[in-house]
């Protein structure tokens, strides 16, 4: 199984990544996190 990451910048090309999801709640809480400055 995939997990696939819909990209929303219009900037990219890229449609989504797809990635194992060895560690789901951690890739959760780093893809919701805001953003450091």
């Amino acid at each position: 199984p995939v997990v696939r990451i819909e990209i929303t910048d219009e900037a990219d090309r890229t449609p989504y990544w797809l990635t194992p999801p060895g560690r789901p709640e951690q890739l959760a809480a780093a893809l919701t996190a805001p953003a450091r400055s």
